[in-house]
């Protein structure tokens, strides 16, 4: 447990995922009497404050991941009965719960914030690197059905990319690719359930590299852009986002820059998860004819989204002054 104290109270400050329940006697009698508010960090996923909020619509997507699958609202409403508290702070990668729940919800981007912190100490040396390896890049472990179109496409490409194992018993329209997987970039694939870190000179191998975020299915409550996306940022590589629609939306709204003057951003509108991923083929297709051009215009922009990345402040401790102790509204 972290505290983050503001004057006379403080936040206590709780990290979801947990395999117990968090055990906070030491502290129950501050709950009680308000010095203390409790705060649940969930810094690796995004999540809904309410999970009524999930709107599913299997035409535009397959679900193949889910963040009602995951369990964590039964562990928190565990804890919230057991030390009685109905007044307290969730704070995650999703920000629609801040805009949804404002006296009850923080967003902090946490891989945006882990990305900065990597990038001043492992790809300074290689930041301005403009002669690469090859078009395109492309990174996967896990054998989603998009991402498996993607590879498809870009494997006849002048391309560097990975993409996990077709499992035995997986319905796929892309079986002819069975024996080309799994194919690695670096070193063997880590399990998955673990965090597989993808080496920093990697994103500056390729002029483009395809983004295969998370999640891909939309909600309009609901958004997670992972270190995929931010690793692009801090190596100064242009980026195709194969992730939830909108998703280059927010981007802009909070200041970055994408790359609408170069290809048409349009497919970041489009809702069905398969036609925006041909889409995104499409226009390799085009960038491919021009793309030594299109990277040479494109660098004030990617200077100014590293630059923009770290004019965030990120912590913890600052988000939660700024939010303060609201009252929780009934």
């Amino acid at each position: 447990m972290q505290k983050v104290n503001l004057g006379d109270q403080y936040y206590a400050v709780i990290q979801l995922p947990w395999e117990e329940t968090p055990n906070l006697d030491s502290i129950q009698d501050d709950l009680s009497s308000g010095k203390a508010k409790l705060a649940i960090w969930y810094p690796m996923e995004s999540m809904f404050y309410n999970n009524d909020d999930f709107i599913i619509n299997e035409a535009n997507d397959p679900y193949e991941t889910n963040p009602i699958y995951r369990k964590d609202h039964p562990k928190i409403d565990k804890l919230l009965s057991k030390y009685n508290i109905d007044d307290w702070v969730l704070i995650d990668n999703n920000p629609f719960n801040e805009i949804l729940y404002p006296n009850k919800c923080i967003y902090i981007p946490n891989f945006a914030r882990k990305s900065v912190n990597t990038a001043s100490t492992q790809w300074e040396f290689v930041r301005q690197l403009h002669e690469r390896k090859a078009t395109f890049s492309s990174f996967n472990r896990r054998t989603t059905e998009v991402r498996l179109q993607i590879v498809n496409h870009i494997r006849d490409k002048d391309a560097i990319w990975s993409c996990g194992a077709i499992l035995d018993n997986q319905p796929t329209q892309y079986s002819h690719l069975h024996g080309l997987l799994p194919k690695t970039v670096d070193q063997e694939f880590t399990p998955i359930g673990t965090g597989m870190k993808t080496p920093t000179w990697l994103y500056q191998s390729a002029y483009i590299h395809i983004v295969n975020e998370t999640d891909t299915w939309y909600d309009p409550n609901y958004l997670f852009i992972t270190e995929k996306t931010y690793n692009c940022i801090n190596s100064r590589t242009p980026f195709l986002m194969l992730g939830q629609p909108y998703t280059l939306k927010h981007l802009n709204d909070i200041g970055f820059k994408t790359f609408s003057e170069y290809w048409d951003e349009s497919y970041d509108e489009e809702l069905n998860t398969t036609k925006r991923a041909s889409m995104i083929c499409n226009i390799m297709d085009k960038i491919e004819l021009n793309y030594l051009d299109m990277f040479k215009g494109m660098q004030d922009i990617l200077d100014h989204n590293y630059n923009h990345l770290r004019t965030f402040d990120y912590s913890l401790d600052s988000k939660l002054s700024s939010f303060g102790f609201k009252k929780l509204l009934k």
